[in-house]
């Protein structure tokens, strides 16, 4: 479990550094809602197989960070893509939110399977 969370936690950072899901996808053909569906199936998964090994609140964060990171994915596809010239404070910050939250939750479940007594 937390290895695959790592897993989707480097590919999410890697992308988003790079911008691979902006760039080189769309360059080789692959649209940006692929990727972004990728993600989603990927978090989803982990959080379904999951949910039994998982806190409540970390099941919390993890939905909450998706809905931030949905969020922003909406204000990025509607208002950076038109004639309107929205500032980034918006988008990225709630890609910022989604991924700190999406960090403590996953912290907090590390944390959690150190000290808990086997």
């Amino acid at each position: 479990m937390l290895g695959a969370a790592a897993a989707i936690t480097l590919l999410l950072g890697i992308d988003d550094l790079f911008m691979i899901h902006d760039g080189l996808f769309v360059s080789v053909g692959i649209p940006e809602s692929i990727a972004s569906a990728f993600y989603l199936v990927a978090v989803v998964t982990l959080a379904i197989t999951s949910r039994h090994d998982i806190r409540r609140a970390a099941l919390a964060g993890i939905g909450f960070a998706l809905v931030c990171w949905g969020a922003s994915s909406t204000l990025d596809h509607f208002f950076n893509e038109s004639v309107i010239d929205l500032d980034q404070l918006g988008e990225d910050g709630l890609k910022f939110l989604g991924a700190v939250v999406w960090s403590t939750a996953w912290i907090g479940e590390a944390y959690g399977a150190l000290t808990s007594e086997s």
